[in-house]
């Protein structure tokens, strides 16, 4: 394994990536403009999120060349990545217009005046890079802590800020739950924040729940751009617990009516 600071050279230099279809990793790929052929993990397999709606919006907006097919057979994958690498080589690659979450997040703080402290929550990878790019410079002007979980790349990116690590919930381990809802009730004891800034996904939701219902501690949810077309299970959970809730493809509208749209991050 690579650290992140030498993945990030690799990425630099490389004129094409073959990559999985996480939003984290695509989305950073696309402020570098590199060439990208990307292949979607099957929903159920790897994990519990559908990476083939996202995967197949970015191929048909030009953005990225989709590997997209009908099975998990491993031959047809195959075939798939040798004709999208061949595509790639002469594709003219289109950037995403981005929108911005940070106004309509500070406002909401100003207006519900629960800025003395805020918790910015997500799980790692993806949902920490939308978290960051979703709240721009709030930290600088809030009492702000960070809530996540210990990789080797957010203990580093926590080295200098405040934060607190939190046992993964996996659903199939459900010891995992009961670890992460005890660290989480102590820590929204502890901490008492008045607003809780989160992107997910279920490493969250104890603390969530705690929260809202002990403190009422208002909550702003942005969805990942990865959920295109349908969502996935944390929205539709936080949905009720939500004080701001956003999204970021206007198709997510029809799922959750009072949303605002800002557009992808």
């Amino acid at each position: 394994m690579c650290t992140r600071d030498e993945m990030h050279d690799y990425i630099h230099g490389a004129e094409l990536l073959i990559m999985q279809g996480g939003w984290g990793a695509i989305s950073e790929a696309m402020d570098m403009h590199k060439r990208m052929v990307v292949v979607p993990r099957f929903n159920e397999t790897e994990h519990i999120h559908d990476q083939f709606q996202l995967v197949r919006k970015l191929d048909e907006m030009g953005i990225v060349v989709g590997v997209l097919p009908t099975s998990a057979d491993v031959d047809e994958t195959f075939r798939e990545l040798q004709k999208a690498v061949d595509k790639a080589r002469t594709h003219t690659f289109k950037q995403i217009e981005k929108g911005s979450s940070v106004a309509a997040i500070r406002s909401a703080i100003d207006e519900m005046k629960c800025g003395k402290r805020i918790c910015l929550a997500s799980s790692a990878g993806g949902h920490l890079r939308e978290l960051q790019l979703a709240i721009g410079d709030i930290p600088d002007s809030n009492d702000c802590y960070w809530l996540t979980l210990k990789t080797t790349a957010t203990k580093a990116f926590m080295a200098d800020k405040k934060h607190v690590f939190l046992v993964n919930f996996q659903p199939a381990r459900k010891w995992t739950l009961i670890a992460n809802a005890i660290q989480a009730l102590w820590w929204v004891v502890m901490k008492r924040p008045t607003c809780i800034i989160t992107t997910g996904a279920g490493v969250c939701i104890p603390t969530i729940a705690f929260a809202k219902r002990l403190l009422g501690t208002k909550i702003i949810f942005i969805n990942s751009a990865a959920d295109v077309t349908t969502p996935s299970r944390t929205p539709v959970w936080i949905e009720k617990y939500a004080d701001l809730f956003l999204v970021q493809w206007s198709d997510m509208l029809k799922y959750f009516p009072n949303a605002i749209c800002c557009g992808v991050l």
